[in-house]
């Protein structure tokens, strides 16, 4: 057994030590990246990702519920808010009460086939 446990951990390495110049050059670019700080008033962007249908009740609610609170909490901005809804549940789970902030709802990914209108 540990021999087994040896060599999974041995390739394991092996895919990481190759895959870890990939890594550090997109470190070296976001560290030497020069980003000035907008100002004026901040935007916030909510990205729920639910499914569409299914047995994933209490996720769904969560998801939906835990955005619910941060907007309404009072902290947050609503005019400088948008949310984008990936899935059928969290978009009817937040139309109701944030329609005016779903900026894009988009259901059915990964079911059916990228066509270039979705682009």
């Amino acid at each position: 057994m540990k021999m087994v446990s040896a060599a999974k951990y041995a390739k394991a390495e092996r895919e990481l030590r190759a895959a870890r110049a990939y890594g550090l050059s997109a470190k070296g670019f976001y560290d030497n990246l020069e980003v000035e700080k907008v100002e004026g008033p901040q935007k916030h962007l909510f990205i729920a990702a639910t499914s569409d249908r299914g047995l994933c009740g209490a996720a769904n609610s969560s998801i939906v519920k835990n955005i619910r609170t941060q907007l309404n909490d009072g902290k947050q901005d609503l005019e400088g808010t948008k949310i984008i809804a990936i899935g059928d549940k969290s978009r009817t789970g937040l139309a109701r009460t944030h329609a005016s902030n779903l900026l894009l709802s988009v259901n059915e990914v990964g079911k059916r086939s990228l066509v270039f209108g979705d682009a």
